[in-house]
């Protein structure tokens, strides 16, 4: 009986520890911020914005250069803080792009604790500061790194944007988590119940997929897809060179037809409630 019985209690609580653990699992957050000049992003200032639960969250922004230049809106992977991809915003911004590296709680410094459903606010909050500024529909891409994919993708669901950009998606977090831990029923134990699957279809806009494109993450169903393959392990190091010349030819081609389209703004209520409009991407937008 011994002999079934502790292997039993050992699986019992090696379920809880993960139950209890996953979300220094998931979530591997620096606690100091870089500062901007030694990340090489001398040219980045400190804004802040406001979560629907009252958390006030410290990013960076490059303003485009001009007025037909789209803003993107960064939003990083799980390990680290937005600034250990200042080589992404620094291609992007010396393109003359505007780049928006958004901060989420619990990551360099910013109040609060990461989490599945925070990781929504935060990328909402970040959204909506760029609206309040006049960047919106054809003005916005929407980039989502690793785990910012799915936050990205639900963004880009909710709200007409200029294009959609997805580096190393995983379609979803119970099946990354089922292959670190394959003993554990992973489906029943997660709390964040994060996944790209089912967002896809959703996206009216160009998206481009930097990675594999497994079969799970499904195709958009109403717009055009471009997958680039990409090494893997790259997820903590500089994008490479061939990803950077297919990621700047996907913004000036793709994602520059639709933004020369009128777009459609637009908000769910949950997130806010901001109301339907239709307007051209180049219009002044409210002050900001």
């Amino acid at each position: 009986m011994a002999y079934v019985l502790f292997p039993l209690l050992l699986w019992i609580a090696y379920a809880l520890w993960f139950r209890l653990r996953q979300d220094t699992l998931l979530f591997r957050p620096s606690a100091r911020a870089t500062p901007l000049a030694d990340a090489g992003l001398g040219d980045f200032q400190p804004v802040w914005a406001q979560t629907a639960d009252g958390l006030l969250l410290e990013g960076s922004l490059r303003p485009a250069d001009g007025l037909t230049k789209p803003t993107i809106l960064l939003l990083h992977g799980s390990r680290g803080q937005a600034a250990d991809r200042a080589d992404r915003a620094r291609v992007l911004a010396d393109a003359g792009f505007g780049v928006l590296l958004a901060g989420y709680r619990g990551y360099a410094g910013n109040p609060g604790r990461p989490g599945g459903n925070a990781l929504m606010l935060d990328a909402r909050a970040w959204a909506d500061l760029l609206v309040t500024r006049g960047i919106s529909g054809g003005r916005l891409v929407l980039y989502g790194q690793e785990m910012g994919a799915v936050p990205a993708a639900m963004l880009a669901g909710e709200r007409a944007t200029a294009a959609l950009v997805l580096e190393a998606p995983c379609p979803s977090m119970a099946g990354r988590m089922g292959r670190r831990f394959p003993l554990l029923p992973v489906q029943a134990l997660l709390r964040h119940r994060l996944s790209v699957t089912g967002l896809l279809p959703m996206v009216r806009a160009p998206t481009l997929i930097l990675g594999s494109a497994d079969a799970e993450l499904g195709k958009p169903a109403a717009a055009p897809l471009t997958i680039v393959p990409m090494p893997s392990g790259h997820e903590d190091g500089e994008l490479p060179p061939d990803q950077c010349r297919a990621l700047l030819a996907f913004l000036g081609g793709e994602a520059a037809r639709t933004r020369a389209r009128p777009t459609l703004e637009q908000k769910t209520p949950a997130a806010g409630g901001r109301a339907v409009a239709i307007r051209r991407p180049d219009s002044p937008g409210p002050a900001g």
